[in-house]
């Protein structure tokens, strides 16, 4: 095994991350372009601002969490 040997279960749950971080994504960018398509300015920016908030939210997190003792 070299140093990048996974078992089934890891690439099952790293796969599963990857597929699940590509459709939220891809509805994210669905969504946003819709509403400026549909001149909702306030709606997409509010969208913008949330997800982004959110999601750098939920990594800092994330990093004060692994890094606990």
């Amino acid at each position: 095994a070299g140093p990048f040997a996974f078992t089934l279960f890891t690439l099952g749950i790293v796969g599963t991350g990857l597929v699940g971080a590509y459709t939220t994504f891809s509805t994210f960018t669905f969504d946003t372009v819709h509403l400026l398509e549909s001149r909702e300015w306030a709606p997409s920016a509010v969208n913008m601002v949330l997800s982004l908030g959110a999601g750098l939210g939920a990594a800092a997190l994330g990093l004060a969490l692994g890094s606990l003792t």
